[in-house]
């Protein structure tokens, strides 16, 4: 799909990289998917395949961005069924550390101000 939306597990997932670029999506096993295009890379990763009713569950989203890309925006807007419990410790990206903002169910990552000539990820 175009806009890096994507669907699973009842999470929506918008990654925001200032160009939209063409993307492929690829499905791997039941419990990710990822998509490429343009130099972007993003992959996202559920803890289960199946999840019951109040169980908490996990998920991790991979990305890489190209040399040249001043920020990146990952936005995950979590249904009103689902809860955000926590979100684990984040490590620096290119020396600079990514912030992380939970409104309501939507969880935004960002970074600003990545050094150019250097891929991100």
């Amino acid at each position: 799909m175009k806009r890096f939306l994507f669907f699973n597990k009842h999470l929506i997932l918008f990654l925001a990289v200032g160009l939209m670029a063409i993307v492929t999506q690829a499905q791997t096993t039941p419990n990710e998917a990822s998509w490429g295009g343009s130099g972007f890379f993003i992959k996202k990763v559920v803890s289960n395949t199946t999840i019951a009713s109040g169980v908490n569950f996990s998920y991790t989203i991979i990305f890489s961005a190209p040399a040249g890309t001043p920020s990146i925006s990952i936005q995950d807007i979590v249904p009103s069924a689902l809860a955000v419990v926590s979100i684990a410790p984040l490590s620096p990206v290119c020396g600079i550390t990514p912030v992380v903002n939970v409104t309501g169910n939507t969880v935004t990552y960002t970074l600003t101000g990545l050094p150019d000539g250097q891929a991100h990820s």
